[in-house]
């Protein structure tokens, strides 16, 4: 967990504990929305709307954490309670890792090397590094 996570959640909790769950969770998925249209925007020009967009995404993070808890709680038994935190949770980090694989098998990065008596600021130690050079329509 990182500070910003643990300095949020607490404003977090206390915003759900205002608003009803069903805006939390339209909140959540509003700030996931509107996190990815700016994390779209990918060139070196909107740099500043990628932070802005995953910025959006984090906050949103914290609402995904912390209600579906909130969900089980409304919708199942006591006995029942448990299994269906877990199921949740489980979903929950399975998608995470998900979200980590998967754009790494859809962009290519490639190595090239480049001998040391070429090397200019973008290289390190004789290799450049080409990343980003996504396939524009990936069959």
């Amino acid at each position: 967990m990182n500070a910003v996570f643990l300095a949020l959640v607490f404003a977090v909790i206390a915003l759900l504990e205002k608003i009803s769950l069903r805006n939390g969770i339209i909140l959540c998925t509003s700030f996931i929305f509107i996190g990815s249209i700016f994390k779209c925007l990918v060139s070196r020009r909107f740099f500043w709307a990628q932070i802005v967009g995953q910025g959006f995404v984090g906050v949103a993070n914290i609402l995904v954490t912390i209600i579906p808890p909130r969900v089980a709680a409304v919708w199942f038994a006591e006995d029942e309670l448990s299994r269906s935190i877990a199921a949740l949770l489980s979903a929950q980090v399975i998608g995470n890792a998900l979200g980590l694989l998967i754009p790494n098998l859809t962009i290519k990065a490639r190595l090239c090397y480049i001998p040391l008596r070429k090397r200019r600021a973008n290289r390190i130690r004789g290799i450049r590094l080409d990343l980003f050079e996504p396939d524009l329509y990936p069959m």
